[in-house]
This record gives structure tokens, sequence and C-alpha cells, in this order.
């Protein structure tokens, strides 16, 4: 008796600037002897466990009505079918369809999922992470819906933790399983990290084992997965300047919200960006305890991209009159610290192809204006000269829009974090953006702001 076996295989190509909708898959059909048979299901799972962490396996008739459903799934992956579904397509779940392997009737679905460190969490009195497939609720005889078929795949469809498994024939990263918005609209939590040589293994069973419990409680709202540091993800680590500084191990990444992400790539991480990211850096278990009680609380503080090079020590801080405010930083030198100065802020976007015509002449403008304030004392006691790229850096001000013909000045007024949102407002800008002029707004200001305190 001959078995058959439908394997959807899947490519996946970086392609954020797409939205990940133009990656390619095949299908294919293999026809599996006796011998194939005798040898089981488990080598043809290891084959194509990787790079997902999961697999989806249907035990059928020959061409049943379940057998044709579970073609027509993996025909909808497929972007050269006409009937492609987005969520499917993104989801890169393997489908594996064996026919007539079990007697007849009875006809199974099930998910199984790579078991990383299998013999490692008896040793520590834990269960097996994955240790028990997901199976979906049909009765014997049933006829399977490609509406439930589809919810189920969708929701059970991601490990605990993808491992990743670093030899030469796993496949890369697949980002758009992770960052798909259709086949994953809440959120991800990538643990980037050094995982050459010993710290492929050691490296990840300490971290999963800090990180297992949290992505237990919240598998439904984040898909955990390490992300290596490697020259093929590299693109995907400076999209969102993480696992770029090398002074750390390890970064836990969340990008929340996927569903609520902007429509356009440009606009994820260019001026406001995503709110709900964040990031911490040094994960041992204390951190990360404290750092997922806080985003239970959602009291995290969003990390603002930065794609300045000197941020992450590819070369140094620019030497500069105006302070230079990167992402990360910008709630707190901004809003937070030093509550005695008003901070005054040009926004600017410096590179080319954002047009900004007035942006290159303007940064010699403003940092005139910055040495001219540094060198008289008592306005450089009473207020703050900064400046931020935002074609480089997110930030969270809304008053700024994205496209810039000239510089924007904001002005933060001294106080707390309160009182700057409520009293922060754009300056008018000067018919003519020269040091004068703006030195002259700069005046006004604190004139204004002391009479106000009276």
């Amino acid at each position: 008796m001959k078995s058959s076996l439908l394997v959807r295989h899947q490519c996946c190509v970086f392609l954020l600037s797409t939205l990940f909708l133009n990656l390619t898959f095949s299908v294919e059909i293999v026809e599996l002897d006796e011998d194939d048979q005798q040898e089981g299901i488990l080598p043809v799972l290891s084959k194509h466990m990787e790079p997902y962490g999961a697999v989806c396996i249907a035990y059928v008739e020959p061409d049943s009505p379940n057998h044709e459903l579970m073609r027509k799934l993996a025909k909808m992956s497929d972007n050269k079918s006409n009937i492609t579904d987005k969520a499917l397509h993104e989801l890169q779940l393997p489908i594996i369809v064996a026919a007539d392997w079990h007697e007849r009737g009875n006809e199974t679905l099930t998910i199984t999922y790579r078991k990383p460190f299998h013999q490692l969490w008896p040793m520590e009195n834990l269960t097996v992470m994955d240790g028990t497939d997901a199976v979906f609720p049909s009765k014997q005889g049933q006829v399977w819906t490609e509406k439930s078929v589809k919810k189920w795949m969708i929701a059970n469809g991601y490990p605990t933790v993808n491992v990743r498994i670093l030899d030469t024939e796993s496949g890369e990263f697949p980002e758009a399983r992770y960052f798909g918005q259709f086949a994953n609209p809440h959120g991800v939590a990538l643990v980037v990290a050094n995982l050459s040589g010993q710290n492929e293994v050691v490296s990840q069973y300490r971290l999963t084992r800090i990180l297992r419990s949290y992505a237990e409680k919240f598998r439904g709202q984040l898909k955990f997965s390490f992300l290596e540091r490697s020259k093929q993800t590299r693109k995907l680590r400076k999209f969102f300047s993480v696992g770029l500084d090398l002074e750390y191990d390890a970064e836990l990444f969340i990008y929340d919200g996927l569903a609520k992400s902007p429509t356009h790539t440009y606009d994820v991480n260019h001026y406001h960006g995503n709110p709900y990211k964040y990031r911490l850096r040094n994960l041992s278990k204390e951190s990360v305890d404290d750092f997922f009680q806080a985003y239970s609380k959602g009291e995290l503080p969003s990390y603002w991209v930065s794609k300045e090079p000197w941020t992450w020590g590819k070369s140094d801080m620019p030497k500069e009159e105006a302070y230079r405010i990167t992402g990360p930083v910008f709630e707190n030198f901004v809003l937070e610290s030093d509550s005695e100065r008003g901070r005054l802020v040009a926004f600017f976007n410096d590179d080319p192809k954002d047009k900004c015509q007035q942006c290159k002449e303007g940064r010699k403008v403003w940092e005139e204006v910055a040495k001219r304030v540094r060198l008289t004392g008592a306005i450089n006691k009473k207020i703050v000269i900064a400046a931020i790229d935002q074609s480089q850096n997110e930030h969270p001000e809304k008053l700024v829009p994205g496209k810039l013909a000239q510089p924007l000045l904001v002005w933060y007024p001294p106080g707390t974090k309160a009182q700057r949102l409520k009293r922060k407002r754009v300056l008018r800008a000067p018919k003519a953006f020269t040091v004068d002029k703006i030195t002259d707004q700069i005046e006004d200001l604190i004139v204004d702001d002391e009479e106000e305190e009276l």
C-alpha cells in the first residue's frame, strides 16, 4: 500500500518594504512507498520543522473531502494561486498530508511542535516545552470546514518559543510569520542574541528558561522567537535598531499591536512610528521579571528607534553645539529631565530623499543659535537647544508632520512632564530662518515664561 504525502515548502524573503506580501512558495506532492511508511513520519517532520518550529499533519483517507480541503489550504498559501489567503500566506505553517496511514474513517489533524531542550527540562523538574500537540477538535467521520481549520491553524501555528537551529540546512528567520499583520495581528517578542558556537545551545536554553513562563502566559498575545545576530538578519535588526550594539549579548524586543501598525512601512520607523514597541537589554531573571510586570500594567516606556550608527558604536557621536536627540532618549530628555530649563527642539529631515529644502542650511543656522545661547550665560541657564533628525529617529511628537519643507521648532517649557505636555507648542516659523530671528524668539519665550510664573 502506498501513501501520498503533500508538503508545502516555503521560502521566506526579507521584504519589510512591501509588507511581506511577495513571498514565493511552491507546492510539492511526494508519493511514499512501503519502505518510506515503515520509517514513519518523524523523518519528514524533522525535515520540515525548521525554521518554523511547528508542522501541521493531516492523516486522511485518499481523496476524501478532508484531503481535498488540506490541498486547497496549501494552495491558498501560495501567492502563485488565484485564491491566495493573506493570513495563511504569512503564517508559513508547513502542511503534511499523509493519506491512508490511519484506519479508515479515523481522520485526524494536529500541529506538532519541535521540542527544544527536551532532555534538559526534566533535569530541572520542568515539563517538556510544547510536549503536547495541538489537536483539531472534530468527531470521527466529520468533514472539516475551511473556516474552522484556518482559524485553528492560525491560533495554534506557533511554538511557545521558536528556538533557532543554525545548521546549514535550516532556513532563514521567517520574518513574515512573525511580523505579518494578518497571521499575527497581536505582537512579537524577539530575543535578539549572539547564537554563534556553543551559544546556540547554552544561551538559548538559559534565556528560554528565563522567558518560558512569560511566553506561556502571553501565548495568545505575543509570539516569542529567537533571532540570531548574523549577516542574514542584519537588515531586520537594523530596521528595528536591535541587536546591533555588541556590548549586549542579548536584547528583548517587543513589537505589540501589529494590526495597529501604519499601513505603509515607511511610517513604521519614521517620525511617530508605533508607540507599542519596547526593548530590554542585559537580560536576567530579575530584569525580565520587572520588564513583564511593567508590561502587564501598561507602564513600559515606548522604544523609539534610532538609525544613527553612533548609537550602536559604529562611529562617534557628532560634536555639535545643539544637543543631538535620538529616538530612545527623546521622552526622557525632552519631557522628564532638568525641569528647571526649557527645551527648544528643532526637528529636521536630513535625508535628501525627504526633500526638506531648508533643512541643510537650517542645520547650520541652528548650530550658530546653540553656540550663541551657550555663550550667553543668562539664557543658557534657562533653555537647552536641541535637535533631532526624524528621518533617522522615531519620536512621539504628533505636533510634527512626517514631511518637513523646513525645520520646525517645538518649545517645551520648564516644569514637570505633565506641565511640559500641556504647555508645549510649535513656534511660528520666522520668515527668515536666521540666527537673529530665532534668538529674538528665544528671548521672547523666556520673558513669556517669567511673566507666566508671576
